[in-house]
């Protein structure tokens, strides 16, 4: 994945043809969408479709910036509230629910859940695993603040912030591939937090 593919801004036009695919995926699947389709429910020419995208697979992988985009945001916004006021584990939840929300939402909201799931794991593991890096460096960045304020002792755990920002992102994804929705998951992830730091934390 380049860095173009990360940092080019949508155009509206852009983002309009992302979200219709999106519409497509998830009412037909990846395999079954063609790009006529796509360029139907956006009301647009198929020629003016391939002006913006070579094919339906450069389609899904700008989706997947996209939707990846959101999501950590969506998690940078709620690591950065109330520190000082709320406890790690809430935080961590909160970031973590923030960053997998929208991912569930495609899934949950399409009857063509394996399909796109295998359309991401061939077309996109690189981007997603971009995405994975990003949302391990602010968890790290939350344990940095948590063991600076002496709320949690990373030392007494074994773990250095990286590490930990990476058995916790590991963890939750292990969570979230058992989880048949997002509420179940967000359940489980409420139980598993609090238990990952009970008798290092100072609070």
């Amino acid at each position: 994945m380049t860095d173009v593919e990360l940092k080019e801004p949508d155009s509206g036009k852009r983002a309009a043809i992302l979200a219709g695919a999106e519409t497509q995926f998830s009412q037909y699947g990846f395999r079954r969408t063609s790009m006529e389709d796509i360029a139907r429910q956006v009301g647009i020419s198929r020629a003016s479709l391939y002006s913006y995208f070579d094919n339906k697979e450069a389609i899904f992988r700008g989706l997947t910036v996209a939707l990846y985009e959101e999501s950590i945001a969506s998690a940078a916004g709620e690591l950065s509230h109330d520190r000082g006021e709320e406890s790690l584990d809430v935080r961590l939840l909160k970031g973590l629910c923030g960053f997998y929300r929208r991912l569930f939402g495609v899934l949950e909201s399409s009857p063509h859940g394996a399909d796109i799931i295998e359309a991401s794991s061939r077309l996109s593991a690189d981007i997603v695993q971009t995405y994975y890096e990003r949302i391990e460096k602010l968890l790290a960045a939350e344990l940095t603040f948590a063991a600076d304020s002496g709320e949690v002792d990373l030392k007494a755990m074994g773990l250095s912030a990286k590490s930990g920002a990476e058995m916790l992102r590991l963890s939750s994804a292990g969570l979230k591939q058992g989880s048949q929705s997002f509420a179940e998951y967000e359940k489980k992830l409420a139980v598993f937090l609090p238990l990952l730091f009970a008798g290092f934390t100072h609070r």
